[in-house]
């Protein structure tokens, strides 16, 4: 396969998934107008493959992403900043979203510790300080939970944050909805869980 065909083909690819269309409109959607995460498309990808019909969800910073999460999982808390962005999330979002509106960097960080309980999965995307959201991720993510950390090229001090507390990180690297450009969404899980889960397999 020569470049021009390798183009036309990721042209495909892109098209298939709403990619123009999603750009256009500035909003995270697929190709039938379905919300998306904000994050890169190889990400995406893994989450639909995995089962999170019973998972619980925090993420710093809502948009189509509170919408994507609550149709696929059990609960989801969202905490957001700009105020025009709140309450069209909040206007829209079913009955398994709680939507949290914090405008101050404390009172946004402090918004998963005041949930008094563990997630199964974090997402880290606000538009605030994202090493100190790192941080309070790893207060409250469950031993069998993830932690998503978009723009982890650009958001590296965050990424050291997780790495430095036995996280082992998995990059997703492309194209993401409503961008021109391709981007880093990063995936963090507990390396001893994963070895017991390895060792569990091969005993």
């Amino acid at each position: 396969m020569n470049l021009f065909e390798s183009y036309q083909t990721l042209i495909q690819i892109l098209e298939a998934r709403g990619y123009g269309t999603s750009v256009q409109n500035k909003l995270a959607i697929d190709a039938s107008s379905n919300a998306l995460p904000w994050i890169s498309y190889p990400a995406i990808d893994y989450l639909e493959g995995l089962n999170l019909s019973d998972s619980t969800v925090f993420e710093f910073g809502s948009g189509c992403s509170t919408l994507y999460w609550a149709k696929r999982c059990r609960s989801v808390v969202s905490v957001e900043n700009d105020q025009e962005w709140y309450a069209k999330i909040a206007s829209v979002a079913p009955a398994n979203c709680k939507m949290l509106f914090r405008t101050d960097l404390e009172s946004y960080l402090g918004a998963l510790a005041e949930q008094q309980r563990t997630f199964d999965i974090i997402l880290v995307d606000g538009a605030l300080n994202r090493r100190r959201m790192a941080e309070e991720a790893l207060k409250w993510i469950s031993k069998g939970g993830f932690i998503l950390l978009d723009n982890s090229d650009c958001h590296v001090n965050a990424a050291q944050v997780l790495r430095s507390a036995d996280l082992i990180q998995v990059d997703f690297c492309g194209f993401a909805p409503a961008v021109w450009h391709e981007q880093t969404t990063s995936l963090f899980r507990f390396l001893s869980r994963i070895c017991g889960c390895l060792r569990a397999q091969n005993a």
